[in-house]
C-alpha cells in the first residue's frame, strides 16, 4: 500500500500510508477483518494542512455546499487511483483472522 500511495498519489498530498484510524463509518468491517482506510488530502498540496471536511462531517453542515470543490476533485482522484491500484494487485489484501 505504501508502494501504491508514493507511486501514483504523492503529487496531490494523498500517498502517505498510515497505520489505524477508522470511526464508525467503517469499524464494523474492519472489525471483521476486511481491509480498510480512510482518506486525508493535503490542502493545495501540503501534508501538514489537511482538508476541512471534517470539521462538518456528521454535522447539520454536512452539505454539497460546504464541499470545497477542489478538495472534492483531489479526494475523487485519490479514491479512484486507490481503487485501480488495489483491484490490479496480483494478491489480495491481507485479510485478519
Amino acid at each position: 500500500m505504501t508502494d501504491i500511495g508514493s507511486t501514483y498519489l504523492a503529487r496531490i498530498g494523498a500517498g502517505t500510508v498510515t497505520v489505524g484510524g477508522g470511526g464508525v463509518d467503517i469499524e464494523p468491517m474492519c472489525v471483521e477483518g476486511v481491509p480498510c482506510s480512510g482518506l486525508n488530502v493535503a490542502t493545495n498540496g501540503r501534508p501538514d494542512k489537511l482538508d476541512s471536511y471534517f470539521f462538518y462531517h456528521h454535522t447539520k453542515a454536512d452539505t454539497m455546499t460546504s464541499v470545497l470543490p477542489n478538495e472534492l476533485s483531489l479526494c475523487t482522484a485519490s479514491l479512484a487511483a486507490w481503487a485501480f491500484a488495489v483491484a490490479d494487485l496480483d494478491n489480495l489484501l491481507p485479510r485478519l483472522q
